[in-house]
C-alpha cells in the first residue's frame, strides 16, 4: 500500500490520507522496535498532517476522544522519529538513504529534511556527505530545500554544481520557470556566486544535448542580483536555440493552424465563417461596408463585425488561461516572467491583424483612409458627443514609408493616452500643460473616470479559490457522474441536469457533503442538488472564463451582489482605462516593463534599435498592428465615456 506523504494542506489527497492516517494510528503497536527508514519517514509525514490540524477542514466524524488519541500517538511518533535519526551514524548514512524503497522515492527529500531538523548533518563528515551526493538517487534539489544543511556543506555542493549538467536546469527552474501552484524555497550555497551561476549556464549552452526549453528560458532571463547573464551569453543561447530548433523540425513535423480573411460581393450574410482543418476562415460582405461608410459605422465594424471586443467591451485578443490547451498549460517549461500564449491567442491575433490589413485595403479602394477616421474620432466625434475639446491626434501621412509611419504612430499612441489621463485628472485637455510635461503615461497608469470599473477575483481569498474549484475546475471530481460524462465542470452539470446526492459515492460524496455544509449547494424537496446563490455563481463563472468583468455592464441586482462579494474580500475592484489583463496585452507587444518574452516594438522603433527583419513588409505588418492598438484604445475610451454619461444620467434621475 502507498505510504502517507504530506504535500500541503490544500492537496486533493488530504481527505483520503486522513482516513488512512486514523487506520494506521488505530493499529499502532507501542512495543514495535524494528522500524525501517520508510516507516520513520511515514511517521514524520503523519505528524505534519496532525500538527497542521488538517482534520478540521474535512467531514470525518472524528470524536473528541479519537482526536485526542491521534494527537497523543503523533507525539509518540515524534519521539520514535527523533531517536531513529539521531542513531544514524557516519558509517550507515548512505545505506540508510539507499534503503528508501523506489516505490517511496518521494521520501528522499524528507530524508534530508530530517537531517536538518535534528541537526544530524553536524555529525556527518564531508567525505561521507560527498559520497552520498555522488549517488544517482540523490538530486541536488533534495538538499537545497534545507538552508542550514546547504550552507554547512557549501563547498561540496558548489563543486557538485559544476560537475552536474542538471545543475543549470535547477538554477533556471528556480529563478525563471513558472510553476503550477507554490514551490518550496531552494537555498543555494552562499559560496555559489552569480558569476558561478552564469558559468554553469554557459557550460549548459555548450553541452552535448541541452534541452531546448531551458535554452529558451536562458534567452529571456530577466537579469537581477541572484541571476544575471551578459549579452554574449544570451546571444550564445539564442544561436544554440536555432540549431536545436532546426533539428527538432527537420522532418517538417508540427501542428499547423492559421486564419484567412476575405471580402465578397455575392454572399447573403454580412459575416460567414467556416473552419477547415485548423484554418479559421472569415468572409465579409463588402457591399454592406460600401453602403455604410459613415465614420461611426466604420469604427463600429471593429466591434460588431471583427469582434475586437465582447459585449462588455473587454478586449477579446488577450491571452486567457481558459483558452490554453491542457498541453499548453502543463507540458513544457515556461518562464514565470513570460506572457503566456497559446494556439488560440495566436489565431485570434493573426486573425485580427488580417482583418485590419484587409479592411484597410478595402477602405482605400473607396478613398477612405482609416487614419482619417481615427483623427475624426478624436477631433470631431468626442467634441460633438461628449463636449471634449483639444483632443489632438495626428496620424502618419499617406506618402510616408511604413517604417516612417511606425516611427510616427508610436509617439501618437503615447500622446493619446497622455491626453486622456489629463482629461480624467483635470476634466479638460490643456495642450500647453502637455507640452511642458515630460512625463509619459504607461498603460497601467492611465486613469479612469470610473472608480470601480473592473472586478477581479481575489486569488488570496480561500473562499474565492474554493468556489472556483468546486464549480468550474475540471480537476474537481464533482463534475463526473457515470451517466453524465459530457460536462467538464460541476457548474455545467448542475445547470444542465437534475443530479441527486445518490449519484455520488466515496470521496466524491464526501466532497459533495462538504459543498452542502459550506452552503454552496443545497438539496431541494425533490432531492435534486441546486446552486444556492445563482447570481453569485454566474458572476464568478464570467470571472473564471474572462479573468475580469466590467461592473457597470451588469444589472443592478448583480452589482449589489458584487458589492457584497467585494466587502467580503472575495472580489476586488479597480479603476483604470484598461483592465490588468488588457494592460499586459499591450505591454507584451510594446515594451519590456512586465515580460521577458515581449516583442518590445515600441523601443525598437523609438530608440533606433536595429530590427532582425528590417524590411518594408515587416514595417507594414507592424503598422497594421499599431493601427489595431489605436482602434482598441478608441473603443475603450468611447466605452469609458459612455459609462460615465450613463452614471451621471442615473444620478440626475435620483
Amino acid at each position: 500500500m502507498q505510504k502517507i506523504k504530506f504535500y500541503s494542506i490544500d492537496d486533493m489527497a488530504t481527505g483520503e490520507n486522513l482516513i488512512r492516517i486514523k487506520e494506521i494510528i488505530d493499529g499502532f503497536d507501542e512495543n514495535k522496535k524494528d522500524y525501517t527508514i520508510n516507516d520513520i519517514i511515514e511517521m514524520y509525514n503523519i505528524t505534519k498532517y496532525i500538527d497542521k490540524e488538517c482534520y478540521k477542514n474535512y467531514i470525518l466524524n472524528w470524536t473528541e476522544e479519537e482526536i485526542s488519541k491521534i494527537i497523543i500517538t503523533t507525539k509518540k511518533y515524534k519521539m520514535i522519529v527523533g531517536r531513529y535519526i539521531n542513531n544514524i551514524s557516519n558509517k550507515d548514512l548512505v545505506a540508510q538513504y539507499l534503503a528508501i524503497e523506489d516505490d517511496y522515492y518521494e521520501y528522499r527529500d524528507d530524508f534530508f529534511e530530517l537531517l536538518e531538523k535534528y541537526n544530524k548533518y553536524e555529525n556527518i563528515s564531508e567525505n561521507t556527505f560527498s559520497n552520498l551526493l555522488n549517488n544517482h538517487k540523490v538530486h541536488l534539489e533534495y538538499v537545497l530545500k534545507n538552508k542550514n544543511l546547504t550552507n554547512y556543506y557549501g563547498d561540496i555542493i558548489r563543486k557538485k554544481f559544476y560537475e552536474n549538467k542538471e545543475s543549470a536546469e535547477i538554477i533556471l527552474d528556480y529563478y525563471e520557470t513558472k510553476h503550477i501552484g507554490s514551490i518550496k524555497n531552494l537555498y543555494f550555497p552562499r559560496k555559489l556566486t552569480a558569476g558561478d551561476k552564469e558559468k554553469i549556464i554557459i557550460k549548459y549552452i555548450n553541452s552535448q544535448e541541452p534541452n531546448i526549453n531551458y535554452l529558451r528560458l536562458i534567452n529571456n532571463i530577466k537579469n537581477r542580483e541572484e541571476l544575471s547573464i551578459t549579452d554574449k551569453t544570451r546571444l550564445a543561447s539564442i544561436r544554440r536555440t536555432r540549431i536545436e530548433n532546426d533539428k527538432l523540425f527537420s522532418d517538417n513535423s508540427g501542428f499547423e493552424y492559421g486564419a484567412e480573411v476575405g471580402f465578397s460581393n455575392n454572399q447573403q450574410n454580412v459575416v460567414t465563417f467556416k473552419k477547415e482543418k485548423n484554418i479559421f476562415k472569415y468572409s465579409y460582405d463588402i457591399r454592406w461596408i460600401y453602403e455604410n461608410t459613415d465614420f461611426s459605422t466604420l469604427l463600429n465594424n471593429f466591434i460588431y463585425l471583427f469582434e475586437y471586443v465582447d459585449k462588455q467591451m473587454r478586449i477579446t485578443l488577450i491571452s486567457k488561461e481558459e483558452e490554453l490547451g491542457v498541453t499548453e498549460k502543463f507540458l513544457g517549461i515556461k518562464s514565470k516572467n513570460e506572457y503566456e500564449t497559446g494556439v488560440i491567442f495566436n489565431i485570434k491575433n493573426m486573425l485580427s491583424t488580417l482583418q485590419m490589413m484587409s479592411y484597410y485595403n478595402e477602405l482605400a479602394k473607396i478613398n477612405i483612409r482609416l487614419e482619417n477616421v481615427i483623427e475624426w474620432f478624436f477631433g470631431k466625434y468626442l467634441f460633438e458627443e461628449f463636449g471634449i475639446e483639444n483632443y489632438i491626434v495626428k496620424m502618419p501621412s499617406k506618402d510616408s514609408t511604413y517604417y516612417e509611419k511606425c516611427k510616427s504612430i508610436l509617439p501618437e499612441i503615447d500622446y493619446i493616452l497622455k491626453q486622456f489621463d489629463l482629461l480624467v485628472e483635470d476634466g479638460k485637455i490643456d495642450q500647453e500643460l502637455l507640452e511642458v510635461s515630460s512625463k509619459s503615461v504607461l498603460f497601467e497608469n492611465v486613469k479612469s473616470f470610473i472608480k470601480d470599473k473592473y472586478i477581479y477575483g481575489n486569488y488570496k481569498s480561500s473562499e474565492f479559490n474554493n468556489l472556483c474549484y468546486y464549480f468550474f475546475s475540471d480537476q474537481c471530481v464533482l463534475h463526473y457522474i457515470e451517466k453524465y460524462k459530457n460536462y467538464n465542470s460541476f457548474y455545467k452539470l448542475l445547470t444542465n441536469e437534475n443530479v441527486k446526492v445518490s449519484d455520488y459515492s466515496g470521496y466524491s460524496k464526501r466532497l459533495l457533503n462538504n459543498a452542502i455544509e459550506q452552503e454552496y449547494v443545497f438539496v431541494d424537496l425533490e432531492g435534486y442538488i441546486r446552486i444556492k446563490d445563482k447570481i453569485m455563481i454566474e458572476i464568478l463563472y464570467d470571472l473564471y472564463n474572462n479573468e475580469f468583468i466590467c461592473y457597470w455592464k451588469y444589472p443592478l441586482k448583480y452589482r449589489e451582489k458584487i458589492d457584497k462579494l467585494t466587502e467580503c474580500n472575495i472580489l476586488l475592484k479597480g479603476g483604470s482605462l484598461f483592465s490588468k489583463q488588457e494592460q499586459d496585452y499591450f505591454n507584451f507587444y510594446l515594451n519590456q516593463r512586465s515580460f521577458n518574452n515581449t516583442l518590445d516594438l515600441r523601443n525598437k522603433y523609438l530608440h533606433g534599435n536595429k530590427m532582425k527583419d528590417d524590411n518594408e513588409t515587416t514595417h507594414y505588418n507592424n503598422y497594421m498592428l499599431f493601427l489595431k492598438f489605436i482602434i482598441l484604445i478608441i473603443i475603450k475610451i468611447n466605452d469609458e465615456l459612455c459609462i460615465k454619461a450613463k452614471i451621471e444620467k442615473n444620478r440626475e434621475k435620483e
